[in-house]
């Protein structure tokens, strides 16, 4: 049964570098749209639409994403716990 927990607990750990980096990633293009602009009208509603569009996908990282990832290691704990006979 410990092989389960292993596979779990290794993709827990996978998951949450590839939302790190994710996240990551997001602030980088979030730099450079603030570094953008000039005089461009056309420009800079363009750049406010990334923005707005990347702050919508920051929250619902943030939030939903982020609940389903805790919940996610939280069963895998709970699996260890099991495991372990420490019924949770």
């Amino acid at each position: 049964m410990g092989a389960i927990y292993d596979r779990c607990k290794t993709q827990v750990k996978a998951i949450e570098q590839a939302y790190d980096a994710l996240m990551e990633e997001i602030d980088a293009y979030d730099r450079v749209l603030s570094e953008l602009g000039g005089d461009d009208e056309e420009l800079r509603i363009a750049l406010s639409m990334q923005a707005n569009g990347l702050g919508k996908l920051r929250d619902t990282l943030e939030g939903e994403a982020l609940d389903n990832l805790i919940r996610f290691s939280d069963r895998v704990i709970r699996l260890k716990h099991w495991e372990d006979g420490m019924f949770v």
